[in-house]
């Protein structure tokens, strides 16, 4: 068994252990989410294609939905 936050937890949860395979996996990198990891995962077979995307928040889990966006924030100072 994998641990719950890991990637290949998410990717057999989503497609099933038998899948694991027959998917392709390929990195990318969205630029909204700077340095973070994203890696895009599809099946194929002649009816359909499916395609999900898995993102590594700061934590080192894994998951189907996006981190949050770092925003640049100002902070005042009273010295």
């Amino acid at each position: 068994m994998f641990e719950e936050g890991s990637l290949r937890f998410h990717v057999e949860k989503w497609f099933g252990r038998t899948a694991i395979s027959s998917l392709e996996v390929s990195r990318v990198w969205p630029e909204r989410l700077g340095r973070s990891r994203c890696v895009r995962v599809v099946s194929s077979n002649s009816r359909s294609t499916v395609t999900i995307f898995f993102f590594q928040h700061g934590d080192g889990r894994w998951s189907v939905s996006p981190p949050d966006i770092r925003r640049a924030t100002l902070a005042l100072s009273n010295r």
